[in-house]
């Protein structure tokens, strides 16, 4: 057989079943698809916005020039990110710097102090403010001595403060309080009114009253009925608005 011969011959092609282009695309797609939806899973914006900036920038999107979705770390995000460790440790070096003030106040008994996601809470025996169902403040040094305190602090740091009234299980029905509500509200609003004289801004302050809604148990699911009934100051900065100051339930497991 001549080269000729072997020249004219065809070469066999190779040919890929009509089913597997598109097996092909739709796992491609697929891919994708879960990709983006485990970047999804765990939102956080700036590295939403440096994922989408790559994309843009893959495809050749003008968009990611604006500014609003980032391709790679700018030196905004680096300053961001430090001003928020300083805010932090702010928080945190407050948060026990109160705890010290308080401890020292009231001796150390009847009041806590906690820390949350960029804010921190003080919680404090109702005794320690009011006489047993009684929503008037106690007329004597301590109780003016602590809430001073408290206002030098919210004018000082220009914390947001919310006081918060709690009672515990037991009803609440007499002509001046017809609910646990009513107790608790008016007695935050007692707080607050105190703190107003004391030159707190009203927009850095606020009531509210739960009554027996968020009660506090031991162990065992027994109510603790003296722990139940406090007054409690959460402080959050009002520069950080993701610190969501009345999202109780989640914390209290209600």
């Amino acid at each position: 057989m001549s080269a000729e011969d072997d020249e004219k011959k065809e070469k066999p092609k190779l040919k890929a079943p009509a089913w597997l282009l598109t097996f092909a695309d739709l796992s491609t797609l697929l891919l994708t698809f879960l990709a983006l939806m485990l970047s999804f899973s765990n939102m956080d914006v700036i590295e939403f916005r440096q994922m989408m900036g790559s994309i843009e920038k893959a495809f050749g999107s003008s968009r990611a020039s604006t500014g609003f979705y980032l391709a790679t770390t700018t030196i905004e995000e680096t300053n961001e990110s430090k001003e928020e460790k300083e805010s932090s440790y702010d928080k945190f070096k407050t948060e026990k710097a109160t705890e010290k003030m308080l401890e020292k106040a009231m001796g150390g008994e009847g009041m806590e102090v906690s820390g949350g996601y960029d804010g921190f809470r003080v919680k404090i025996d109702s005794s320690f403010f009011f006489d047993s169902a009684k929503g008037d403040l106690k007329n004597n040094k301590s109780v003016r001595e602590v809430l001073k305190k408290i206002a030098i602090l919210i004018k000082k740091k220009k914390y947001a403060c919310i006081v918060e009234g709690y009672t515990d299980s037991v009803p609440m029905h007499t002509a001046q309080y017809p609910s646990n509500i009513h107790l608790a509200a008016a007695r935050a609003q007692n707080v607050v009114s105190f703190l107003l004289k004391q030159g707190v801004p009203e927009n850095l302050i606020e009531a509210h009253g739960f009554g027996s809604r968020f009660l506090i148990y031991d162990d065992q699911g027994k109510e603790l009925k003296g722990k139940s009934r406090r007054v409690e100051f959460v402080f959050t900065d009002l520069r950080d608005t993701r610190f969501d100051i009345r999202d109780r339930d989640a914390e209290e497991g209600n």
